[in-house]
């Protein structure tokens, strides 16, 4: 077989789930004979800086424009990229897949993060992604929760494909790393619950705040920990000083397995999710889930068998769910081998790869007899 050489396009590579699957997933590409190459438009970010690190080739075309389609050809030719097909995420990076699709004469394939139904775009960029889906060989989901929302939003259903995210086993953490952290964040050898996640505001912070908050007073001995970054950092530190000081705001992290080894519950308490990459790494560190049954969170998570589902914003329910995990310790290592089993045979990193690899091969064959 040929190797595929795919162009992945992105405004940037900072921080979030769905920079951090690609992270994941580009690395392992070339064992699928398909060599990844990044084109980011606007900036890098901290995940440009990992994927490049792993000697996957990397541009940044400094777009300060997304208008300048033309001033992007122009850079794309003077760096000598090319490429068999072009991986798009996000809109910008939709619109200029489109234009170097036609100059590269290459399939495009758009990869979906947002569930439109919870988080829909304003009027203008609806009408920009609706003339865009049109065009588009292939749209990957990440859950099939998803595809009904990206039907309407103007892809056609015979070309949205499913491809849930995927992540390898849990990455070792030194047990006495792991027992030094869990003294620091839980000093009196509380239940520790977690949450990963960048401080937007579609992650409803103060929720997890006044969970645990909650918790406590209903009489779990609790303790939570923050892992993430964002503009409402001192915000949320201050919130959870004024409700009893129980929950840590580490900031932005770089050895986030090591917060997932030290931990005993994951939570999420987002209002809007796709396929949460922070809730499958829980899953890889055998965490029971407490999650908001938003988006895809329900794939993850399955009431009652690797953890509990809430309403967002019933921080009783939260609050409830961690309270028995608590006070069941067996019940927390049932659920956190079914968390380990799912993601093993269900969202494991392999497949994910061996699924994309196959949709871009087919992507590039169909474009190729058509020629012919």
């Amino acid at each position: 077989m040929s190797t595929v050489r795919a162009l992945f396009v992105a405004p940037n590579l900072d921080v979030g789930g769905a920079e951090r699957q690609w992270s994941v997933l580009l690395p392992m590409l070339p064992a699928y004979d398909v060599e990844p190459v990044v084109l980011t438009l606007d900036g890098r970010g901290p995940f440009y800086d990992a994927i490049r690190n792993e000697g996957i080739e990397t541009h940044c075309a400094g777009w300060t424009s997304r208008r300048d389609v033309l001033g992007l050809g122009r850079f794309v030719r003077a760096e000598g990229i090319r490429a068999d097909v072009l991986v798009a995420r996000g809109l910008s990076a939709h619109a200029a897949s489109n234009y170097l699709s036609r100059t590269m004469r290459a399939p495009y394939v758009v990869t979906e993060h947002t569930f439109y139904d919870l988080m829909p775009h304003d009027r203008r960029r609806a009408a920009m992604l609706r003339l865009l889906c049109r065009r588009a060989e292939r749209a990957v989901a990440l859950t099939p929760r998803q595809v009904p929302g990206l039907v309407r939003q103007g892809y056609r259903a015979d070309r949205v494909v499913t491809i849930p995210n995927g992540v390898g086993p849990a990455v070792s953490v030194a047990e006495a790393d792991r027992a030094r952290l869990r003294a620091e964040l839980a000093p009196g050898g509380e239940l520790l619950v977690t949450l990963v996640a960048a401080l937007r505001p579609e992650k409803r912070i103060d929720d997890f705040v006044d969970m645990v908050a909650a918790a406590n007073a209903g009489g779990a001995r609790v303790r939570g920990v923050v892992a993430g970054g964002g503009p409402a950092l001192d915000e949320m530190r201050t919130r959870a000083a004024a409700k009893g000081g129980t929950v840590t705001f580490l900031g932005q992290v770089s050895d986030v397995p090591a917060v997932w080894a030290a931990s005993d519950v994951a939570c999420l308490t987002s209002e809007s999710e796709v396929l949460s990459m922070s809730l499958l790494e829980a899953m890889s560190h055998g965490l029971p889930l407490v999650a908001t049954d938003v988006g895809g969170n329900g794939d993850l998570c399955v009431e009652g068998v690797n953890g509990f589902l809430t309403d967002v914003g019933d921080v009783q329910a939260m609050a409830g769910a961690v309270g028995k995990l608590a006070a069941d310790p067996a019940l927390r290592v049932v659920m956190g081998e079914a968390s380990a089993r799912a993601r093993a045979t269900r969202f494991s990193a392999d497949a994910m790869a061996a699924s994309f690899a196959a949709l871009l091969a087919d992507a590039v064959g169909r474009r190729r007899r058509i020629r012919s």
